[in-house]
């Protein structure tokens, strides 16, 4: 994460102290067999690429580069909001050994680099980036990847998206090869059941088990400080493997089947928090079969020592193992009682299950239903107010072999946290249901319903022209399956396609697109977002002036993933001026409902109170004195200090919590992160913490990235209610960090605002 530095000492609060100094980098052998081309500086052009080779020392200058064509929309290369290469040049190295190679701009610029490689001999082919990093060394960068003697690798040596461009050097070495169980090829074998120790306090970042789409958790599928396992199943049964109560540190674990390292895209299981900043995973083992287990870290924390559990799960009864489903036919309603069951280790990684962090289906259980008609079938819990339900539905019989047709936690229209789902259906043919519980609840006893209605009707928001009007700041529904309106789900239109800005991860396509037209009640910069919790398909959302067809190329902004899955975007808007909204999604079989939201950054004021400022009126002053006006947060690049306030009504209840959080003075487009807390530290004098003071901590819940406006503005609605544990009487604490390069003001690169903190009422 961008935000490493921050999360790592939000996490392990016992160590902020100590905690403002990235992970040790891998050190660079001293075999500096190449210290030529030193004073070149690059190509803006990948066609031309300056040569280089061996190992080395070597000169960039990109201080007048500009942003090519090439090489900006890796995958890899997204970090906080963007895919981006800005100000790159570009160099043709050949490997002198065969061997893990590290390239880095640490402490070698001033520059806020961004740093990548492909394969060598010419201008790099989409999707086929080695590595990719932003920042690994506060704002410089490292990768590491396999490279073969005498093989050419392209080096991108860019900037983050709106930094400036300068001179630096990076350097090009070989990394010594780890010892013990730090690499996956050099495993610890172990056996049985029991408790099992391991040391990663000195363990580096592999290559390998690094972007499984099953470890994505808070922006990031990372493992750091990696070690390796191999463990031989003794029975054939479902395993558990968890580091609750044996570790300090921030854990994430994985397990894949067979032994030395992973192919991609094989991970059985992998979890970051299941019990407090400690892991767990369960997958089915089977008798004589070897499993891989990685143990490491969330991204930014430290290793340590510890220990991990392996037991096993008693084989489930009934249909609370998908093997052993209940047949059920036709349509209505029909019982379960989840209670007793337990969290099985199929239909628990599926992209469009993902929602509020998990995309984990507790508790479940599994029938095999039969449907008696054809047409579109909707699959409810919303007769049950009480129980926080999830479902899933997929093609056959038995267990899930292929991607879910549909899932649901929160479904919009239904009461409390209950679900809904939809999908096409055939007669005769059997589909699989899975009916359980979000992540962390307890099982239920309960009745779901099935119903199949005839043909819909084509989707009314299918085009501009059937925009739905909506005005102001607020909460939004939409539903491109149609289920809410009766009708057919949303087609991809031909109109508001093929935008560049809309491009991502090989396509500029909004698929299943519907429309909205906006009227804005205010001037100011307008966020729209579906990142606080309102969907689980994976959204892309674009914004346009309110001519219906929109004119190709004046979009106004467009995004696919601003956080995980879920979009954001932010566009200048003029009190009761109309703008058009498309909502719709990357994957052109995606499909489902929700809420989006509309912001418009408001003036000072709300419910909520300072209780710390950088101002010098507490008993811990700023940093190196650089304290600022009365109220705000100290003094930081900008000749001023941020400030933090709040509007809206902090509710427990569903619908009605419309707190946000605003902050102004920031540093333009640099990000920054709102963050709760239990506590005010330090008796609400806070603790020096960058260039800044940090006020709030205990139980720190880390809320919404955000990229502030040319005015230094951003904004967060604060919809934690729904399942960030809030009840009526809670006193929280809020504050936000964020980036600050314009100067260093005490020596460091991030500062905070002042804190508030506010009542959360019924």
């Amino acid at each position: 994460m961008r935000f490493t530095i921050l999360a790592t000492c939000l996490m392990v609060g016992a160590s902020i102290a100590t905690a403002q100094q990235p992970a040790q980098k891998p050190s660079i052998k001293t075999k500096l067999m190449n210290t030529m081309n030193a004073s070149v500086g690059g190509s803006d052009d990948c066609n031309t690429a300056v040569a280089i080779n061996g190992y080395g020392n070597f000169a960039f200058d990109n201080s007048a580069a500009s942003n090519g064509s090439d090489g900006q929309n890796e995958y890899a290369c997204y970090f906080f909001g963007s895919s981006a290469m800005d100000n790159d040049v570009w160099f043709d190295w050949v490997a002198p050994l065969t061997e893990n190679v590290i390239v880095q701009t640490c402490s070698n610029t001033s520059v806020d680099t961004k740093i990548a490689s492909y394969p060598g001999g010419g201008c790099p082919t989409m999707g086929s980036n080695i590595a990719c990093n932003d920042d690994f060394c506060g704002l410089q960068s490292s990768i590491q990847f396999s490279a073969v003697a005498g093989s050419s690798y392209m080096i991108q040596i860019a900037c983050w998206p709106t930094a400036p461009g300068g001179t630096g050097t990076f350097d090009i070495g070989g990394v010594a090869p780890p010892s013990g169980n730090d690499d996956c090829g050099s495993s610890v074998a172990i056996a049985g059941y029991g408790s099992f120790a391991f040391d990663n306090s000195t363990a580096t970042t592999g290559l390998d088990g690094q972007n499984e789409y099953a470890c994505y958790f808070f922006g990031s599928s990372a493992v750091d400080n990696d070690v390796w396992f191999t463990w031989q199943a003794a029975v054939t049964e479902t395993v558990k493997v968890q580091t609750c109560g044996g570790a300090s540190t921030d854990t994430k674990i994985a397990a894949y089947p067979g032994t030395g390292c992973p192919a991609p895209g094989t991970v059985l299981a992998c979890n970051d928090d299941a019990c407090g900043l400690q892991s767990e995973i369960q997958f089915a083992a089977i008798n004589g079969t070897n499993y891989t287990l990685q143990i490491g870290n969330y991204p930014g924390a430290f290793g340590g020592t510890g220990s991990f559990s392996i037991s096993n799960i008693p084989p489930p009864s009934g249909n609370d193992d998908c093997n052993s489903s209940t047949a059920i036919a036709g349509q209505g309603p029909f019982n379960y009682d989840s209670s007793s069951a337990t969290t099985g280790a199929e239909g628990q990684n599926e992209s469009i299950c993902y929602d509020f962090g998990s995309s984990a289906v507790d508790n479940d259980l599994w029938f095999d239903w039969t449907a008696d008609a054809t047409g579109f079938c909707t699959v409810s819990t919303c007769n049950n107010a009480n129980y926080d339900t999830k479902l899933a539905a997929y093609d056959g019989t038995g267990c899930p072999s292929a991607p879910a047709l549909a899932c649901n936690d929160d479904a919009t229209g239904c009461s409390g946290f209950t679900s809904e789902i939809n999908f096409s259906v055939v007669a005769a043919t059997t589909y699989i249901l899975q009916v359980g519980s979000f992540p962390g609840t307890a099982g239920n006893t309960g009745t779901f319903t099935i119903t199949i209605g005839g043909p819909p009707t084509p989707h009314p928001q299918d085009e501009c022209g059937g925009a739905v009007a909506i005005a102001g700041s607020g909460t939004h529904n939409f539903d491109t399956t149609g289920t809410s309106t009766g009708s057919n789900s949303a087609t991809t239109g031909t109109d508001g396609q093929n935008e560049p800005l809309c491009y991502a991860f090989g396509t500029s396509l909004v698929n299943n697109d519907i429309w909205y037209l906006w009227t804005a009640d205010a001037t100011g910069i307008a966020d729209v977002t579906v990142c606080n919790g309102g969907a689980t398909l994976d959204s892309k959302i674009a914004a346009w002036p309110s001519a219906c067809p929109p004119v190709p190329g004046t979009i106004l902004a467009c995004n696919d993933d601003f956080c995980g899955l879920q979009s954001e975007i932010q566009f200048a808007a003029t009190n009761g001026t109309s703008y058009m909204f498309q909502v719709g999604s990357f994957s052109a079989a995606g499909l489902g409902a929700g809420t989006f939201e509309t912001i418009i950054a408001g003036a000072p004021g709300g419910p909520c109170t300072v209780y710390c400022s950088g101002d010098g009126s507490g008993s811990v002053a700023c940093p190196c004195g650089n304290n600022a006006s009365p109220g705000e947060g100290c003094l930081n690049g900008g000749g001023s200090g941020a400030t933090l306030t709040c509007s809206g009504d902090p509710s427990v209840t569903p619908g009605l919590d419309t707190f946000v959080l605003n902050s102004t003075q920031l540093l333009p487009s640099q990000p920054c992160l709102f963050f709760q807390g239990n506590n005010a530290i330090n008796g609400g004098d806070g603790i020096t913490f960058g260039d800044g003071l940090r006020c709030a901590g205990g139980g720190v819940i880390r809320l919404q990235v955000r990229f502030p406006d040319a005015s230094g503005n951003a904004s967060t609605t604060v919809s934690i209610s729904v399942k960030g544990g809030c009840i009526a009487g809670d006193l929280k604490r809020y504050q936000n960090w964020y980036r600050d390069p314009a100067s260093s003001v005490c020596g460091a690169t991030f500062n905070l605002t002042n804190a508030v903190e506010v009542t959360w009422t019924t």
